[in-house]
Order: structure tokens, then C-alpha cells, then sequence
């Protein structure tokens, strides 16, 4: 047990040195985005698929939004466990109480943040992106 508390800690020490770091190689932006439990918890709401389900939603989940950017996008920022505030904000929310075994994601913040700034990419009217 108490090997297990000493790994969670290290890794907690780890986890937060990452999540302020703003670049790496100097010039590189850089930040770390969460799925509470895991992504098949996100995406399916099943923390614990076993290998052949998750197979099949996984495929599912592709197809699905395969040629729907706007609608991937959308999942990941309009969805009850989007955490689309600010980043500090939202890592601080997960780091609280349990909520890091709840269903949380701030992954739409690659999306909203970026999309803002015109960094990342741009959706044309037909769903592709750019």
C-alpha cells in the first residue's frame, strides 16, 4: 500500500510540473490535456471496456465522426463532462476531491483555445479541415 501511495505521489509531482510548463525545447508550445479515468470513460462512459468492445465503439466513435469535424469538435466541448474553462482552472477542478474518477475531459480546450487564435486549423464549410 504504501508503495502505491508513493507511485501516486510521484507521478501527482510529475503530472504537475507538466501542466505548467508552457514550451519545451524553448520555443515549442506545449500542454497536457486529461480523460478523467481513461478515453473509453470520456467517450463511452465505461471506464472498464473489455478489448473486444472497446474495439467496436472505438470503430464506431472513427466512423461516426470520420467526416464530421465540426461534430468531433463538438463532442469534446459541448458535452456534460467537457471542461472547456480555462486550462489552470480546469486542472485544478480534476486535481479536487475525486472528480479525476468522475468523467471529466478538458481535451476541448485544444479546440476552443487554439481555434480562437487561429493556430490550430481551420474547419471550411464543407467539414474539412484546413
Amino acid at each position: 500500500m504504501e508503495a502505491i501511495k508513493n507511485r501516486n505521489k510521484s507521478k501527482a509531482a510529475i503530472l504537475d510540473r507538466m501542466i505548467h510548463l508552457k514550451t519545451v525545447w524553448r520555443s515549442i508550445p506545449y500542454s497536457v490535456y486529461f480523460f478523467s479515468c481513461n478515453l473509453d470513460h470520456v467517450i463511452h462512459n465505461n471506464a472498464n471496456l473489455d478489448d473486444n468492445l472497446k474495439d467496436k465503439k472505438a470503430t464506431k466513435f472513427a466512423l461516426k465522426y470520420k467526416d464530421n469535424p465540426k461534430g468531433f469538435i463538438s463532442y469534446f466541448t459541448d458535452s456534460p463532462f467537457s471542461l472547456v474553462d480555462d486550462y489552470n482552472h480546469t486542472w485544478e477542478f480534476i486535481k479536487g476531491e475525486t472528480n479525476s474518477l468522475k468523467r471529466y475531459s478538458n481535451f476541448g480546450l485544444l479546440f476552443t483555445e487554439y481555434a480562437k487564435n487561429g493556430k490550430l486549423f481551420k474547419i471550411e464549410e464543407d467539414n474539412s479541415l484546413m
